[in-house]
């Protein structure tokens, strides 16, 4: 499990799981903490999300690699 908490103002989304993708890190899930009104994910053509939980304002999102 890579557990993935940016600073949510910050655009890292799409490079850090650029960087996982291309370095073949995932080999099981990854959970990706963000706040769902300032964030977006764009990688979700490469992952397949299985479930998403709220906390508050922030929200988690549990994807596979397909």
């Amino acid at each position: 499990l890579i557990y993935f908490d940016p600073p949510y103002h910050c655009d890292f989304y799409d490079r850090v799981l650029d960087l996982i993708f291309d370095c073949d890190l995932l080999q099981g899930q990854i959970a990706v903490e963000f706040d769902p009104k300032k964030s977006k994910i764009n990688k979700e053509q490469k992952l397949t999300l299985i479930q998403t939980k709220f906390y508050g304002n922030i929200a988690l999102n549990f994807y596979t690699y397909p």
